[in-house]
């Protein structure tokens, strides 16, 4: 027996992972504006073209910034390595709980989560939308995009830094890329039972598929 509290997540006493369904009336899906018959957040009055403008900006925006943190803070702004090294993170962390928390569910209607019980096993939870969800196109690829490609930046970063052999620009390349990852595994399998998804699928397969096959031309 399972259902949603007053956050949003999913309370139950199974143990293991679960791939459950969120219900319509749960702030997963209804945490601002008006629900449509589509069951999608109807979109700002001056903001015709996208559901979730703000959610999409800041998916995009906390990735760049740490990127940007990374490459310029200390040898263009002069921050120094401790400062760089604690905003870098600072941006980081902020990406990953938004991207997780926020993005994933409002763009694509997708959540992952854990709840620890009472008896000290971790219970995993992937999350989807009601049937009626239906992503904004534009911020499925959106998103999708922003989750394959920051990692491979990263990635860049890092063989970057271990073969100069600086290692301590290469702590925050190692955290970047657990975090990422940690993302991607989430909704991997979120979208992996995601019975709703149909452009959203497209979109994560189409990026998914041309980054891994990149990716594994460059180490061939």
């Amino acid at each position: 027996m399972s259902f949603v509290n007053d956050l949003g997540f999913t309370d139950t006493n199974a143990n293991g992972s679960a791939n459950i369904d969120i219900n319509d009336s749960s702030p997963f899906i209804n945490n601002s504006g008006t629900m449509n018959n589509s069951g999608n957040i109807n979109a700002p009055p001056n903001v015709p073209n996208y559901h979730h403008p703000i959610a999409t900006i800041f998916h995009v925006l906390f990735k760049v910034a740490a990127i940007l943190v990374y490459l310029f803070g200390n040898f263009i702004f002069g921050l120094g390595f401790i400062m760089t090294f604690i905003l870098s993170i600072l941006m980081i962390s902020f990406d990953f709980w938004t991207t997780k928390n926020v993005t994933g569910r409002l763009l694509v209607g997708l959540r992952w989560w854990n709840q620890v019980m009472e008896d000290g096993t971790n219970v995993w939870y992937f999350e989807t939308a009601p049937k009626t969800f239906r992503p904004h196109q534009m911020e499925s690829l959106i998103f999708w995009m922003g989750l394959y490609i920051n990692p491979l930046v990263w990635l860049v970063f890092f063989l970057s830094s271990l073969l100069s052999l600086n290692f301590n620009w290469l702590i925050i390349t190692v955290i970047a890329l657990a975090l990422a990852f940690a993302n991607i595994y989430g909704y991997y399998k979120c979208n992996s039972k995601d019975k709703n998804a149909s452009h959203t699928n497209i979109a994560r397969n189409y990026i998914g598929s041309t980054i891994v096959k990149k990716a594994a031309s460059s180490f061939m």
